[in-house]
């Protein structure tokens, strides 16, 4: 390895840190926010205030599921930026990792999708999912038949393969996040990837999913997975290159949609979100 190459090495560990713990410490002071919410509400339309004029708006309900000790206020630079573009019905799960197990927040996640499907009078739904949430959202396609519904499936920096982090957590999430668990392997096997387009995102500097987990394994018509380079686990969701990413993919699909007028009933034919050039992992 070069002096030059070694030095941007450490550059960019140093520039992932920062970026981390600025998103660890805004978590914090928005944490507050996120836990406000109406009485015992599982599902949370959430309302943006564009900075800038939206394009024209699409009701397809987008739902946000935040990871293992997350909130919603999570997602808010997500929501500010598909706010911008358009999407109207944003939605955001809460659920406690704690007093729950994946097949439990699965089945929470097949309601919520149902409930924001059913208020906003659309028959399919988008689903962006962080960390845990990317297994919840797996689960809930393969085994409880979110698939039927699922356009888009977005995972960000999702343990596929598990976390040796989740080894050191007690309780049956934690053990359903460990390499190797029954859960895992339950999914991997089931999973026929079918209609959905699913795009998962991660990063080469994520110290608690690493991408060997974070890289989702199918085939390249169903799934893409797409690097952000020098972010956390955490900052990867206020990555303008995350954000941008996200957008130009949903927005596609609703373009396709809208032009080729498919529906979502189990088994139909979904338009093919092609790849949108990304920098390659080193």
């Amino acid at each position: 390895m070069s002096g030059r190459s070694g030095l941007d090495q450490v550059w960019s560990v140093r520039t992932a840190m920062v970026r981390e713990l600025a998103a660890l410490s805004w978590a914090a002071v928005l944490f507050p926010l996120g836990i406000m919410s109406a009485r015992n509400a599982h599902v949370l339309k959430l309302w943006t205030a564009p900075e800038a004029p939206a394009r024209e708006a699409t009701t397809t309900p987008v739902v946000l599921v935040h990871g293992y000790g997350g909130d919603r206020s999570n997602w808010l630079p997500v929501e500010a930026a598909l706010g911008r573009a358009g999407f109207a019905n944003v939605y955001a799960m809460r659920y406690d990792p704690l007093l729950s197990d994946v097949p439990g927040i699965a089945a929470r996640l097949v309601r919520d999708c149902r409930t924001a499907m059913t208020e906003t009078g659309s028959d399919r739904v988008h689903v962006v999912a962080h960390s845990l949430g990317g297994v919840v959202l797996r689960h809930a396609a393969t085994m409880l038949g979110l698939d039927a519904w699922l356009d888009v499936g977005m995972t960000v920096a999702t343990p596929h393969a598990g976390a040796f982090v989740a080894r050191f957590g007690r309780g049956a999430v934690a053990a359903a996040l460990r390499p190797g668990s029954p859960l895992l392997r339950a999914i991997t096997e089931a999973e026929g990837h079918g209609a959905v387009r699913w795009v998962s995102y991660w990063s080469n500097l994520d110290p608690v999913v690493r991408p060997w987990s974070a890289v989702l394994a199918g085939p390249a018509r169903s799934v893409v997975n797409v690097h952000i380079p020098e972010e956390g686990h955490l900052s990867i969701l206020r990555s303008p290159v995350f954000l941008a990413d996200v957008v130009q993919r949903l927005r596609l699909a609703e373009e396709h949609a809208a032009g080729s007028g498919v529906g979502t009933a189990p088994g139909r034919p979904r338009v093919d979100i092609q790849p949108i050039p990304t920098t390659d992992a080193a």
